[in-house]
């Protein structure tokens, strides 16, 4: 349950009345019998009683230089008695505390030479007091979860929001981008679309003008071949003006 490596004596104790509140009981012998704890039968799956430790035991993360000098060092049996020592000090202090009470009673397990030897067996459950406590613990941590839970969400809608608001910014940007694109191009098109009105009307204003002149063309080539008939025309003299203006000159 504790996060941290070595827990404090005050942290074990808080998490060991947990756990007898999860439990209902926590059951370890007496230290002279802590090397039997993998051939004691416990539960109802055939597991055996150290399995059961162990999972205490790590979920506690109680540190091995916690236990009493006496366990370190009889430590010839490993790690089986050191967890069965471990958890018994602990729930020994919590009996000092009121919190909890041992049950003993004697079980009969097989050696594994195959003789008989009688174990005792020390059952702790939570006191009325120790219930109480376990209840209020409880209560603290789910409220302290449900404060993390909602920090997290409103962390999470908070980030969200701000990633809301950036993409807004973004896109109104990109709007006034478009916008402003879509504008100079329709500004383009006018410009071309007025070239093109212009383009027509001064087309319009040269055919205008050309048929005009074609018109005058005509004329004058009426005019020149009326001009150039009459002076072939020998019998009919030719008038000439002469603008009093222009300059003489001599032949």
């Amino acid at each position: 349950m504790n996060e941290h490596n070595n827990a404090t004596p005050e942290t074990i104790i808080k998490n060991i009345t947990i756990e007898l509140l999860r439990y209902g009981d926590i059951t370890v012998t007496t230290e002279n019998f802590g090397v039997c704890t993998d051939i004691i039968p416990f539960g109802s799956s055939g597991g055996f009683l150290l399995e059961h430790q162990q999972k205490l035991y790590e979920s506690l993360r109680i540190d091995a230089t916690q236990l009493s000098a006496e366990s370190i060092e009889d430590n010839s049996n490993g790690k089986r008695y050191l967890i069965n020592g471990a958890l018994l000090m602990w729930l020994s202090k919590t009996q000092v505390l009121g919190l909890a009470l041992p049950r003993d009673r004697n079980i009969e397990v097989d050696n594994k030479d195959g003789s008989k030897a009688t174990v005792l067996l020390k059952t702790f459950a939570l006191t009325s007091q120790g219930l109480d406590v376990a209840l209020k613990i409880q209560e603290h941590e789910d409220n302290e979860r449900r404060f993390e839970q909602q920090s997290g969400i409103s962390k999470a809608l908070q980030d969200n929001s701000s990633k809301s608001v950036t993409t807004a910014r973004w896109a109104l940007a990109l709007s006034v981008v478009l916008v402003g694109f879509g504008g100079y191009r329709v500004y383009q098109l006018e410009q071309k679309i007025l070239s093109h009105s212009n383009m027509e009307q001064r087309i319009h204003s040269a055919e205008k003008e050309s048929s005009r002149l074609g018109k005058e063309v005509v004329i004058l080539k009426d005019e020149l071949n009326i001009l150039t008939a009459i002076g072939n025309d020998k019998s009919h003299p030719v008038a000439v003006i002469v603008d009093s203006n222009a300059p003489a000159t001599r032949p």
